[in-house]
């Protein structure tokens, strides 16, 4: 199944779990990302850059990338 995520901003405020910046690439392009563990099994990456899109996010039973954006 491919998915096309839209747009997500990424407050650090609200964000609680381990970071760390990682490059991703996927079918839109490459992106500078900031991982976010949020547990053991599921961890999200959003672009370092404005807007911050989601880029990609995995739990231990799916995965979801980025395919386009506008």
């Amino acid at each position: 199944m491919t998915v096309t995520l839209h747009e997500a901003a990424l407050t650090r405020r609200a964000v609680q779990g381990e970071t760390r910046e990682e490059p991703i690439v996927t079918p839109a392009g490459k992106f500078r990302t900031e991982r976010i563990a949020m547990g053991p099994e599921a961890s999200a990456w959003y672009d370092v850059e404005r807007p911050h899109l989601l880029v990609q996010y995995r739990t231990a039973k799916s995965l979801w990338t980025l395919t386009a954006r506008k």
